[in-house]
């Protein structure tokens, strides 16, 4: 009695009255390949419709980012009464430099027609505006013409295409506070940066270098193929691996058009 009541529980009858053996209970490994292959699937898809949705979002917009790379003093506090800075014959009190990189970060040019006012750089805080120029600008002809008018440097309408870089060398007396780019321009975005977009390479720059590459596009890809191989081995049946596969492939291709997109969006910041 106390052995039928002890199999009862492994056994099962069928209709027809026999009795069959235990049922097999699907080994843990397996169970868990089986997950990982739904969860490799998800991931892949869920990763490929952001990469999608992140490029329609850009696609036909004129967006310009800035970032001020540099402002401070020129002189230090403990050395600052014993010199003194001139421009072009004229003594500046207190000099400070401030640089700021402008970009046009969308992928629709802007032109002209787009400006009903210039592009504004005003610099909060300063007594006034000593110099303004260009010290880098990509390409070599983009030249916009610069007015200086009290705190503010007034940037005339040209056209800037998509990844056109401009980069303003201001002198001043006083540093600001804050720098601030502004302006009425139909249909386009302007926001302000405090870092650089990642992800950040070894360059001087931030730019990608040999090791930076092979980290990104060698190693990385290799550790998905390679977790994508381990579940695919492990027990699974054809649909399985046949959907292990899907999923490390749709998860490399979102990742390998997702980090060519920080590499070429890191570039447009540098000169």
């Amino acid at each position: 009695m106390g052995r039928r009541r002890a199999n009862a529980g492994h056994e099962h009858r069928c209709n027809d009255g026999r009795t069959l053996g235990p049922r097999r209970r699907q080994p843990y490994a397996a169970r868990m390949a089986f997950l990982g292959t739904w969860i490799s699937v998800a991931v892949g898809i869920a990763a490929l419709a952001f990469t999608v949705l992140s490029y329609l979002n850009r696609r036909g917009r004129a967006r310009v980012e800035y970032i001020v790379t540099m402002s401070r003093p020129i002189l230090p506090g403990r050395v600052a009464d014993d010199f003194e800075v001139a421009h072009q014959g004229v003594m500046v009190a207190d000099p400070a430099v401030s640089v700021l990189r402008i970009v046009n970060t969308g992928d629709r040019a802007i032109r002209p027609e787009d400006f009903e006012t210039d592009l504004t750089v005003t610099f909060d805080a300063v007594d006034k505006i000593v110099s303004a120029s260009w010290s880098a600008t990509r390409p070599d002809d983009l030249r916009p013409g610069i007015e200086i008018e009290g705190d503010r440097v007034l940037v005339a309408p040209q056209v800037i295409n998509p990844g056109d870089l401009l980069e303003l060398q201001v002198l001043s007396a006083g540093p600001p506070n804050r720098v601030s780019v502004g302006g009425r321009l139909a249909d386009v975005v302007t926001v302000h940066r405090k870092a650089m977009p990642y992800p950040p390479g070894s360059g001087s720059e931030g730019e990608m270098l040999g090791f930076d590459r092979f980290m990104w596009f060698v190693f990385s890809p290799a550790l998905i193929i390679g977790v994508g191989l381990l579940i695919a081995l492990n027990d699974l049946s054809g649909s399985g691996r046949a959907l292990t596969f899907v999923g490390t492939v749709l998860v490399l291709a979102a990742y390998l058009i997702h980090t060519s997109y920080l590499a070429r969006r890191r570039r447009r910041w540098r000169p």
